[in-house]
Protein backbone atom coordinates (compact mmCIF):
# COMPACT_ATOMS: atom_id res chain seq x y z
CA UNK A 1 0.00 0.00 0.00
CA UNK A 2 1.01 3.72 -0.99
CA UNK A 3 1.21 5.98 2.03
CA UNK A 4 0.86 10.02 2.01
CA UNK A 5 3.53 11.76 3.64
CA UNK A 6 1.13 12.40 6.39
CA UNK A 7 0.19 8.53 6.84
CA UNK A 8 3.61 7.79 7.59
CA UNK A 9 4.24 6.35 11.08
CA UNK A 10 7.44 6.75 13.33
CA UNK A 11 7.96 2.79 12.39
CA UNK A 12 7.84 3.67 8.51
CA UNK A 13 10.22 7.33 9.22
CA UNK A 14 12.61 4.55 10.59
CA UNK A 15 12.94 1.95 7.75
CA UNK A 16 13.51 5.17 5.24
CA UNK A 17 15.92 6.58 7.61
CA UNK A 18 17.97 3.09 7.37
CA UNK A 19 17.82 3.79 3.48
CA UNK A 20 18.23 7.74 2.86
CA UNK A 21 18.65 9.66 6.05
CA UNK A 22 18.23 12.47 3.89
CA UNK A 23 14.64 11.85 2.73
CA UNK A 24 13.43 11.20 6.94
CA UNK A 25 14.69 15.10 7.27
CA UNK A 26 12.40 16.19 4.07
CA UNK A 27 9.57 13.96 4.67
CA UNK A 28 9.18 14.94 8.80
CA UNK A 29 9.70 18.75 8.26
CA UNK A 30 6.00 19.59 9.08
CA UNK A 31 6.25 17.77 12.54
CA UNK A 32 9.86 17.01 12.78
CA UNK A 33 11.93 20.12 13.71
CA UNK A 34 15.76 19.63 13.27
CA UNK A 35 16.40 22.83 14.00
CA UNK A 36 15.33 22.96 17.30
CA UNK A 37 16.94 19.58 18.03
CA UNK A 38 20.04 20.93 16.99
CA UNK A 39 19.76 24.09 19.36
CA UNK A 40 19.12 21.74 22.41
CA UNK A 41 22.45 19.51 21.60
CA UNK A 42 24.44 23.06 21.24
CA UNK A 43 23.57 23.77 24.63
CA UNK A 44 23.74 20.39 26.49
CA UNK A 45 26.41 21.37 28.49
CA UNK A 46 25.20 24.24 30.05
CA UNK A 47 21.75 22.25 30.32
CA UNK A 48 23.63 19.79 32.21
CA UNK A 49 24.90 21.78 34.54
CA UNK A 50 21.88 23.05 35.39
CA UNK A 51 20.91 19.54 35.70
CA UNK A 52 24.14 18.42 38.13
CA UNK A 53 23.37 21.70 40.39
CA UNK A 54 19.35 20.96 40.59
CA UNK A 55 19.86 17.56 42.03
CA UNK A 56 23.41 17.66 43.71
CA UNK A 57 25.28 15.41 41.60
CA UNK A 58 28.89 15.08 42.30
CA UNK A 59 30.02 12.57 39.32
CA UNK A 60 30.50 14.11 36.23
CA UNK A 61 27.69 14.71 33.46
CA UNK A 62 27.55 12.97 30.05
CA UNK A 63 24.87 13.93 27.40
CA UNK A 64 23.64 12.86 24.27
CA UNK A 65 20.97 13.71 22.13
CA UNK A 66 18.10 10.86 21.81
CA UNK A 67 17.13 9.32 19.12
CA UNK A 68 13.70 9.65 16.65
CA UNK A 69 11.65 7.37 18.53
CA UNK A 70 12.64 8.46 21.96
CA UNK A 71 11.85 12.06 20.63
CA UNK A 72 8.56 11.40 18.95
CA UNK A 73 6.91 8.84 20.95
CA UNK A 74 8.56 9.60 24.27
CA UNK A 75 9.01 13.41 23.90
CA UNK A 76 12.45 12.73 25.01
CA UNK A 77 15.35 15.04 24.07
CA UNK A 78 18.84 14.35 25.94
CA UNK A 79 19.99 11.85 28.09
CA UNK A 80 22.67 12.41 31.19
CA UNK A 81 24.63 10.32 32.54
CA UNK A 82 26.27 11.14 36.00
CA UNK A 83 28.24 8.05 37.68
CA UNK A 84 25.25 5.35 37.62
CA UNK A 85 22.48 7.28 37.10
CA UNK A 86 20.68 7.94 33.72
CA UNK A 87 18.27 10.86 33.65
CA UNK A 88 15.88 11.37 30.57
CA UNK A 89 15.23 15.45 29.92
CA UNK A 90 12.64 17.27 27.39
CA UNK A 91 14.42 20.37 26.31
CA UNK A 92 12.40 23.31 25.27
CA UNK A 93 14.23 26.88 24.59
CA UNK A 94 12.48 30.18 23.86
CA UNK A 95 14.08 33.19 22.00
CA UNK A 96 15.87 36.42 23.96
CA UNK A 97 12.56 38.44 23.25
CA UNK A 98 10.00 36.13 25.06
CA UNK A 99 12.94 36.55 28.62
CA UNK A 100 10.26 39.25 30.16
CA UNK A 101 7.93 35.96 30.13
CA UNK A 102 7.34 33.76 34.04
CA UNK A 103 5.77 30.73 32.52
CA UNK A 104 6.37 27.81 30.68
CA UNK A 105 3.98 26.72 27.69
CA UNK A 106 3.22 22.97 26.77
CA UNK A 107 1.51 22.71 23.11
CA UNK A 108 -1.98 20.66 23.88
CA UNK A 109 -2.64 21.17 20.05
CA UNK A 110 -1.04 21.63 16.15
CA UNK A 111 -2.60 22.98 13.24
CA UNK A 112 -2.68 19.65 11.86
CA UNK A 113 -3.97 17.95 14.78
CA UNK A 114 -2.57 14.55 13.01
CA UNK A 115 -0.01 14.10 15.78
CA UNK A 116 0.14 13.29 19.42
CA UNK A 117 1.28 16.70 21.58
CA UNK A 118 3.67 16.82 24.23
CA UNK A 119 0.75 18.14 26.63
CA UNK A 120 -0.86 14.81 25.61
CA UNK A 121 2.03 12.61 26.28
CA UNK A 122 2.61 14.10 29.56
CA UNK A 123 -0.87 13.66 30.83
CA UNK A 124 -1.20 10.08 29.40
CA UNK A 125 2.19 9.08 31.04
CA UNK A 126 3.72 8.61 27.79
CA UNK A 127 6.72 11.15 28.56
CA UNK A 128 9.51 8.82 29.36
CA UNK A 129 11.22 12.25 30.99
CA UNK A 130 12.01 12.39 34.44
CA UNK A 131 12.67 16.41 33.88
CA UNK A 132 11.33 18.97 31.71
CA UNK A 133 14.01 22.02 31.34
CA UNK A 134 12.79 25.36 30.00
CA UNK A 135 15.08 28.40 29.30
CA UNK A 136 15.31 31.72 27.49
CA UNK A 137 18.25 31.98 25.41
CA UNK A 138 21.05 35.38 24.95
CA UNK A 139 20.19 37.47 22.38
CA UNK A 140 23.01 36.03 20.33
CA UNK A 141 21.80 32.68 21.31
CA UNK A 142 25.09 31.37 22.84
CA UNK A 143 23.62 30.49 25.96
CA UNK A 144 20.70 30.20 28.61
CA UNK A 145 19.97 33.14 30.60
CA UNK A 146 17.20 31.95 32.31
CA UNK A 147 15.65 28.54 33.38
CA UNK A 148 13.77 26.82 35.49
CA UNK A 149 13.68 22.49 35.67
CA UNK A 150 10.73 21.02 36.59
CA UNK A 151 9.54 17.06 37.80
CA UNK A 152 7.43 16.18 34.77
CA UNK A 153 5.46 13.64 36.95
CA UNK A 154 4.49 16.30 39.72
CA UNK A 155 3.66 18.51 36.15
CA UNK A 156 1.70 15.49 35.15
CA UNK A 157 -0.53 15.50 38.42
CA UNK A 158 -1.14 19.07 38.49
CA UNK A 159 -1.83 19.83 34.65
CA UNK A 160 -4.98 21.47 35.76
CA UNK A 161 -3.56 24.56 36.94
CA UNK A 162 -2.47 25.21 33.24
CA UNK A 163 -4.67 28.00 31.79
CA UNK A 164 -5.12 27.00 27.91
CA UNK A 165 -4.25 29.47 25.27
CA UNK A 166 -4.55 29.89 21.72
CA UNK A 167 -1.87 31.19 18.95
CA UNK A 168 -2.51 32.62 15.81
CA UNK A 169 -1.98 29.67 14.19
CA UNK A 170 -4.88 28.08 15.44
CA UNK A 171 -2.39 25.96 17.74
CA UNK A 172 -3.23 25.34 21.31
CA UNK A 173 -0.78 25.44 24.46
CA UNK A 174 -1.27 25.18 28.37
CA UNK A 175 0.59 28.14 30.18
CA UNK A 176 1.90 27.10 33.63
CA UNK A 177 2.50 29.95 35.87
CA UNK A 178 5.99 29.74 37.80
CA UNK A 179 4.94 30.83 41.15
CA UNK A 180 1.97 27.97 40.73
CA UNK A 181 4.50 25.31 39.82
CA UNK A 182 6.44 25.97 42.33
CA UNK A 183 3.59 25.88 44.96
CA UNK A 184 3.11 22.69 44.06
CA UNK A 185 6.30 21.09 44.41
CA UNK A 186 7.18 20.96 40.39
CA UNK A 187 10.51 22.61 40.26
CA UNK A 188 13.60 21.25 40.83
CA UNK A 189 15.92 24.02 40.02
CA UNK A 190 15.69 27.60 38.60
CA UNK A 191 18.06 29.95 37.27
CA UNK A 192 16.54 34.16 37.48
CA UNK A 193 13.86 33.90 39.19
CA UNK A 194 14.80 33.95 42.36
CA UNK A 195 13.16 37.06 42.99
CA UNK A 196 9.65 35.68 42.39
CA UNK A 197 7.12 35.45 45.20
CA UNK A 198 4.40 32.06 45.43
CA UNK A 199 1.03 33.54 45.32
Amino acid sequence: MIKKLDQLTPEDLDKLNAINPKLVKTTTEPFYNESMRNTEVNHIKQIGQFIKTSLGLTEPMQGKQTNYNQDTKGSCDLIFKSGMRLINVSVRLRDFKYRKYNDITIRSRTQSGRNKTEFEKIRDGECISEYYIYGWLSEDQTHIIKWVMVNVEVLRMNLFIGTKTTNGDQSVFYKFDIRDLIFAGAVEGKGLFNNIKIK
